[in-house]
């Protein structure tokens, strides 16, 4: 059976080239039918100010003073994330932070999937927006706590199992893999300690 790992990120602004960082992360792990199999969420300490972003998503400076780090919950992130395929919607934005924070601790960017607003667009075209908002409104998706990474992840997982069932939407057709853990315990390489799981908060499917 195909796992799939629905993923959200808050961040301190729109550009990770211009050093904007990750302070909340979300993922949500569904099946091929859409059924919710398993969650996590957890705030990141971004090492610099959240900055103004605070007013999108209310995340501050002292929420995420003694978040872990990305680097200490790398382990955990891949440990989740493996054997599954990952998605996101607007994927570049999402990804592009998570492979930066990648590279910035000495592993290969390697994150890739499906982007749920590519679906949108493929077999939505008629929309007036395939924004998450629009689309969660659109199919009647419950999300009370928009702008949070892991209401948003659950949203969006919700979305991709509407396309892939109720729409029939082949994923097979993205030539897509699943996602390999690099921190094997072959792995030559060092990290942080991990965060105690008290810190990485394991999520159920949200009401």
């Amino acid at each position: 059976m195909k796992m799939f790992s629905v993923l959200d990120v808050e961040t301190t602004g729109f550009n990770f080239k211009a050093r904007d960082r990750i302070v909340e992360i979300g993922i949500v792990k569904i099946d091929e039918f859409g059924n919710f199999i398993d969650g996590f969420e957890t705030l990141l300490n971004p090492e610099q100010d959240v900055g103004p972003a605070t007013n999108v998503h209310g995340i501050t400076n002292e929420m995420v003073a003694d978040a872990p780090r990305f680097s200490e919950i790398a382990f955990d992130l891949f440990e989740f994330l493996e054997n599954s395929y990952v998605a996101a919607h607007n994927a570049s934005f999402d990804f592009s932070f998570v492979n930066n924070e990648l590279i910035k601790i000495g592993l290969a960017p390697s994150i890739e999937g499906f982007c749920t607003l590519k679906i949108a667009r493929k077999l939505l075209p008629k929309l007036p927006s395939r924004s998450l908002g629009y689309l969660v409104n659109y199919f009647g998706i419950t999300n009370n706590r928009p702008h949070s990474a892991y209401a948003d992840a659950f949203a969006t997982a919700q979305l991709l199992g509407i396309f892939m069932n109720k729409y029939e939407y082949k994923t097979d057709q993205d030539n897509l893999k699943i996602i390999q853990n690099p921190l094997s315990s072959s792995a030559c390489f060092s990290l942080p300690d991990r965060v105690p799981c008290r810190k990485l908060r394991r999520c159920a499917a949200e009401e």
